[in-house]
Formats: structure tokens, sequence, C-alpha cells
């Protein structure tokens, strides 16, 4: 059931996003703040965050389903969803992000 996600991708994109603590709720925003505007909110939840700080440059996505796992007591099935499920949507976020950046470079 694993998916394809590159976490490379992700952890290279990693250093221009800052996760703050917004009315309660934990929120993922670009660090070049204009562009962040322009989007939705990216929240997430307690494991998200955790997730978020163990991608690094050499972990597989196996790696982070264990660690989720062990931290917050999930099953196998709930492990896999919750992590590559918010994997996608982060990767769906950040490309959003990296086409909207293209389009006001080049206007």
């Amino acid at each position: 059931m694993h998916t394809s996600i590159e976490l490379s991708d992700i952890y290279s994109m990693k250093s221009k996003f800052i996760v703050k603590k917004k009315d309660g709720n934990l929120v993922l925003e670009c660090l070049q703040e204009e562009i962040t505007c322009k989007y939705i909110p990216f929240l997430m939840s307690e494991e998200e965050l955790f997730i978020w700080e163990n991608i690094h440059e050499n972990i597989t996505v196996q790696e982070i389903e264990h660690l989720i796992a062990d931290i917050f007591v999930l099953d196998k099935y709930s492990t896999i969803i919750c992590v590559e499920g918010f994997l996608q949507q982060l990767k769906k976020h950040i490309s959003q992000i990296q086409q909207y950046a293209l389009l006001t470079h080049y206007k």
C-alpha cells in the first residue's frame, strides 16, 4: 500500500517552510509571506507535526511509519493512512505553492 512519495522532494523544500501555532492550530507556512497569504492555511495535527519534524535527508516512509506507530501507539493500517495521507497532502500543498511562485516570478 506504500505510495511513491519521494521524501527527498519534501526534504529539499522543507527549509522554505515553518510551522507556527495560530489560534491553537499548528499551521505550515511558506517563509515568503506573500505566497502564504494566497493559500488556505495548511493545518497540521500533532502526529503530522511529528512526521514533518522527522523528515530528513535519508529517512524512508517506512521508517517514519515505524516511528509514528511507536510514539502514538497506532496500528499498522492507521499508521500507513496517517503518514501517507499527510505526505500526499503536503506534497500537493508544496507543489501548489511552487507553481504560484513560478507564475508570480515571471509576471
